[in-house]
């Protein structure tokens, strides 16, 4: 079954650098056709593995979308019944491991010219040069950010009552998480970016049945109770999605899901949307000695204004990151191939979908 939301992502620029978590998409005892994309450009790798996932949704597939976190209109795969399709020629290349027996390579680099494009080659590595410094830029930014928040959960973790969290996380465990006679299976997803691109949240939260909100604007109290929730789901059986902050991506979850209840837990502050209609909302106000908390109020809105400059500068970096990045695409299209090109989507599409 597929555990997936209908859109997500799997990479971000965090601040240590890109993080991608593609190679999942490419595990033999997960998916046992892999379809690797290679060559040409990002906007036409997104726009074969978007055709394909098209026709694999008339022909009566559920299918999910990953996002490209830069340029969130694009794909970086698709996935359904046991079937990927990815770039894999990104930010962190991926290579196939088990080639003809899992994974399968599609070459699409002979859509394009090449004596049009050896004719633009200075400027050919100009841009992405210039969008590569852009993006370690945005990194930096991201980065600050990230240390500011660190310094404001640390203030705001020395006011928090961590028994209570654990009592909340055992009646919510108790009432809600039934324990499964199979092994606990566990992966990860990013809803959001760093610079605040989350419409996966809410298609996460209008594909489940229950929905509870865990508001938190001032510091930790949510992720620590989604990692209580997420060790008692491990206890009890449960499949999990644990959706991690892209501010932390290897350590501070945001987001859990266990697709087999249609159940989500979903952190709520200024950067993360409510649901309109929620099952139930915990507001972290509960676990935390507000007199504890009084000393740091001022520093805390110190860091919270500063964490919003950075990640504004991040955001204005990243828009300038996208326009070399369309700038590429209008030079590649100087030497493209559409005939080629849809000769490629049309044979893929009967291989993968209608074969």
């Amino acid at each position: 079954m597929n555990q997936y939301p209908p859109r997500f992502f799997l990479s971000s620029l965090t601040p240590l650098g890109f993080v991608s978590r593609l190679p999942l998409l490419t595990d033999p005892m997960q998916f046992s056709e892999v379809w690797l994309i290679k060559g040409g450009t990002r906007a036409k790798r997104s726009a074969l593995i978007a055709r394909i996932a098209d026709a694999a949704e008339e022909n009566g597939r559920r299918v999910s979308r990953v996002l490209d976190p830069l340029i969130p209109s694009l794909l970086e795969a698709a996935l359904w019944d046991g079937v990927s399709v990815v770039d894999s020629a990104g930010p962190r290349p991926i290579e196939p491991q088990y080639p003809g027996v899992v994974e399968r390579v599609v070459w699409i680099g002979d859509c394009w010219e090449e004596e049009t494009l050896a004719a633009m080659r200075d400027e050919l590595i100009a841009v992405p040069q210039r969008r590569d410094r852009l993006l370690e830029q945005a990194r930096r930014y991201f980065a600050a950010c990230a240390a500011l928040r660190e310094d404001r959960f640390r203030m705001a973790g020395e006011a928090i009552d961590f028994d209570k969290i654990e009592r909340q996380a055992d009646r919510i465990a108790a009432q809600q998480l039934a324990r499964r006679r199979i092994q606990p299976e566990e992966t990860v997803c990013l809803l959001s970016t760093g610079d605040g691109a989350c419409g996966p949240v809410a298609d996460a939260m209008a594909s489940l049945e229950q929905v509870v909100l865990l508001e938190d604007e001032t510091g930790p109290s949510a992720a620590h109770l989604l990692a209580a929730l997420r060790r008692r789901g491990i206890r009890q059986s449960q499949r999990m999605l644990c959706g991690y902050s892209p501010l932390a991506p290897y350590e501070r979850l945001e987001q859990l899901i266990f697709p087999d209840l249609s159940l989500g837990f979903f952190t709520v502050n200024e950067r993360l949307p409510a649901a309109e209609n929620p099952g139930r909302v915990i507001n972290a106000r509960r676990f935390t000695d507000r007199a504890l908390l009084s000393p740091c109020k001022s520093r805390m809105a110190f860091h919270r204004k500063a964490e919003k400059q950075m990640t504004l500068l991040g955001r204005q970096t990243l828009s300038a990151a996208r326009e070399e990045c369309a700038r590429l695409e209008q030079l590649y299209a100087e030497a493209f191939y559409p005939e080629t090109f849809e000769r490629i989507c049309s044979r893929l599409i009967r291989e993968i979908v209608t074969c």
